[in-house]
């Protein structure tokens, strides 16, 4: 990502020797996020704003990372500082995003925020990241959720063990022929004395068991293997008839009680919050078009929009309900995820008047409810990815 920002001209360094101490300090915020994966989202949610400020607290402490390899950076970074201390955290996620389940915290983190965020000349480098490792998601997840609901799901066969001939030829024969021919055994048969007919026994037993356990593990193993597909395809199944059941009858868990008691400000928080209960953290795109509908036949609402102001608002209105069972994270500061804000507003430790600075969305941007509660849904899972 360093480089990609270079070679769009959007920071600059006249020595080579430079982008080594950029990269180096890539590396320490890699180690740093790789140790503390309970940081990644947050450290997504600052690279990937062009209009975070100075201040931010990701921004300093990357910034003090760089000065650790780069004493003049901020003689030299002059107007690009703050777009090189994001390039370096964002080089940091492309390197820990090889790994599926980092790749999975950054996609969740950044893919709901960034049609929000002012991208402006960095739109294409930084949609083409966050839609690249999205579509590397996707493709991993298309096959597992394919099995059908009309398939039959088959019983593991249960194959015989066979014991291989071969091996149990060698085994005979090392316990049977002298070591001149080839074998182990310390006496000749010809003799037929004690000590032949003792090392017999004792090797060949020895042989026949190793062969056979051989086989036999060979077996589980293959047991095991269809067995966890059985299960796999028999749990999925098993999810999608509960949550057919669960649209259908439109009680939360959360709330013990129907969704349809709650207002607009309240309903988008627990659904999610109970949908989220239900789905693994690795699913196809269907499952956030399934919850959308949800949303829309219990609210009774089609997909006009709202501004951000305006939905903090309603959420502000139905504090009393929601402290109750939303979770209280305890954040203060810093950028955080729209649950986390929504979150603490409803536990007091922020003000509507704060969406702006802490999520870096503008109020005035517009969603529908429905969209809402996918976006909730989906920071929930990244919360689910970091436990």
């Amino acid at each position: 990502m360093i480089q990609e920002y270079l070679n769009a001209q959007f920071i600059a360094t006249t020595e080579d020797s430079n982008f080594d101490k950029l990269q180096a300090s890539s590396e320490q915020v890699f180690t740093l996020l790789n140790d503390d994966k309970l940081k990644i989202s947050t450290y997504t949610l600052t690279a990937l704003d062009p209009s975070i400020g100075a201040d931010d607290p990701v921004i300093k402490e990357v910034q003090g990372t760089i000065i650790e390899n780069w004493r003049t950076f901020i003689a030299n970074s002059k107007d690009t500082a703050l777009t090189i201390i994001r390039a370096v955290i964002l080089e940091a996620l492309s390197k820990l995003s090889a790994d599926d389940d980092i790749a999975h915290i950054i996609w969740f983190a950044g893919r709901n925020v960034l049609k929000h965020y002012k991208l402006g000349r960095e739109q294409e480098i930084l949609s083409t990241f966050i839609l690249g490792i999205g579509n590397k998601i996707q493709q991993n997840v298309v096959e597992s959720w394919s099995f059908s609901p009309e398939q039959y799901i088959e019983i593991p066969e249960i194959e015989s063990a066979i014991v291989s001939k071969a091996d149990l030829e060698v085994q005979l024969k090392a316990a049977v022929l002298p070591k001149d021919m080839g074998g182990e055994n310390t006496s000749n048969a010809a003799i037929a004395d004690a000590v032949w007919g003792t090392f017999f026994s004792v090797r060949a037993s020895k042989g026949i068991q190793d062969v056979l356990n051989k086989s036999f593990r060979k077996q589980a193993a293959e047991f095991k293997k269809n067995q966890q597909t059985f299960y796999y395809n028999a749990n999925l199944m098993q999810m999608r008839t509960q949550l057919l059941w669960w649209k259908e009858a439109g009680y939360s868990t959360t709330i013990d009680d129907s969704y349809r008691t709650l207002k607009d400000g309240a309903l988008p928080l627990i659904l999610a919050q109970d949908y989220s209960d239900f789905v693994p953290t690795l699913y196809p795109s269907s499952v956030d078009y399934f919850l959308k509908e949800v949303h829309n036949s219990l609210s009774g609402q089609d997909a006009t929009t709202k501004k951000l102001s305006e939905i903090v608002t309603l959420v502000e209105q139905e504090k009393e309900t929601l402290n109750r069972f939303v979770p209280d994270e305890g954040l203060k500061g810093g950028r955080i995820s729209l649950l986390s804000f929504l979150r603490g507003l409803v536990h007091e430790h922020f003000q509507a008047k704060q969406f702006d600075k802490l999520v870096g969305v503008s109020g005035q941007s517009q969603i529908s409810l429905a969209e809402l509660t996918v976006w909730l849904f989906h920071d929930l899972t990244s919360l689910k990815l970091l436990k």
